[in-house]
């Protein structure tokens, strides 16, 4: 059964910095999607804090290839570690997101797991699309 991911940030081709655009280019895109929640502006990068919320975060699904390795990596890069989700700066959710068409694909998606703090709120849902 396939897999999936949400990217509302720098798992996305066009967003993805060198160390981990190889990985991202593995990552078969399906489409526009949202999930519930509130994007921040973290710098060079977002971070999501879902539920809650009535508010939307964009971004895309992509299917994930059947290896293994690459999840592993995703999480990784985005210091994600299960044996420590305390002490992980994101965290590796499912969650259910709606694609453009109306479609509803569970998938994973990784969420913020710090307090934003002072941190700006993306009024618009979209990383690709702030304003700066």
């Amino acid at each position: 059964m396939a897999q999936y991911l949400f990217s509302y940030g720098t798992l996305q081709a066009e967003l993805a910095p060198a160390e981990i655009a190889p990985v991202v280019r593995q990552l078969r895109p399906i489409g526009r999607a949202s999930i519930p929640g509130i994007l921040y502006d973290l710098g060079d990068y977002p971070g999501a804090v879902v539920g809650g919320t009535n508010l939307e975060v964009w971004g895309q699904v992509f299917e994930l290839p059947k290896d293994p390795e690459v999840l592993c990596q995703l999480d990784e890069y985005e210091e994600f570690n299960p044996a420590e989700i305390e002490r992980s700066q994101f965290v590796r959710i499912q969650s259910k997101a709606t694609l453009d068409d109306g479609r509803v694909i569970k998938a994973w998606v990784y969420v913020y797991n710090r307090d934003p703090g002072s941190a700006p709120r993306i009024v618009n849902g979209s990383f690709a699309g702030r304003k700066k």
